[in-house]
């Protein structure tokens, strides 16, 4: 209940992963040198009806695209740990 947000760090600090959610429903994120970004696709529920979970603290609305559930949050977590890439098995919004 006090945790709701981890993000795996590399040595530039401009470049990470954050999860942020709970209960079954995650927002992945991805950056790279804060000059592209990607969030994590729940391809089971390409919908962008809204849904509200814990993130940085607060309760967040978010499209039910970019909420996965906890397998694949895991999945691309362990790969970043590995990589510090995006995991490419995943579906994955990429921004500029």
């Amino acid at each position: 209940k006090e945790f709701n947000d981890l993000y795996l760090n590399t040595a530039d600090s401009l470049t990470y992963l954050g999860v942020c959610g709970g209960a079954g429903r995650y927002m992945v994120t991805l950056t790279e040198h804060h000059e592209r970004f990607a969030q994590l696709l729940n391809t089971q529920d390409p919908s962008d009806t809204q849904e509200a979970i814990m993130c940085g603290g607060q309760r967040t609305r978010f499209p039910r695209r970019h909420l996965v559930d906890l397998q694949t949050a895991l999945t691309a977590a362990v790969h970043y740990l590995d990589t510090a890439q995006a995991a490419p098995t995943l579906s994955w919004e990429w921004y500029s």
